[in-house]
């Protein structure tokens, strides 16, 4: 298992600096939660990090594959560390950790906080940037 992740969990993640353009056109399956918004994970300098699609509903974050839509790989952050939630026109970030996050610049810990698109989130040692799709653009599509 490379980086402590099962093979069937690395096969669903492009190589660093890739963006997989095939799995993000393919259309949901029916009854599926439909994809509404991305968490960009910066690492440092020369890494680019990963892109994390987010869907409609809650979104977990951590480090659990087993549980987890957003898989992060970083052992300050919790198996299950957060629930992301994005709803028609905005979106929320609640952390459960017993370690918190940073929001914005701000600590939030075992609170809800309202997300803007470009809200910059802090979850142990990975910096994401949040980018939200509102259902009134999605549907004018």
């Amino acid at each position: 298992m490379a980086g402590g992740l099962p093979p069937s969990i690395l096969a669903h993640r492009p190589a660093v600096g890739q963006i997989e353009p095939t799995r993000l056109a393919q259309s949901p399956e029916v009854g599926a939660p439909q994809l509404r918004g991305a968490l960009f994970e910066y690492r440092a300098k020369g890494h680019p990090g990963f892109i994390h699609t987010l869907r409609d509903g809650k979104n977990v974050l951590g480090r659990d594959p087993a549980v987890c839509d957003v898989v992060l790989e970083d052992d300050r952050t919790s198996k299950q560390h957060a629930f992301l939630f994005i709803r028609d026109e905005d979106a929320s970030f609640l952390d459960i950790s017993t370690n918190g996050s940073i929001v914005d610049g701000r600590p939030v810990r075992s609170s809800e906080v309202k997300l803007s698109s470009s809200s910059v989130i802090q979850v142990g040692g990975l910096r994401l940037i949040f980018v939200f799709l509102p259902k009134r653009l999605i549907d004018g599509l």
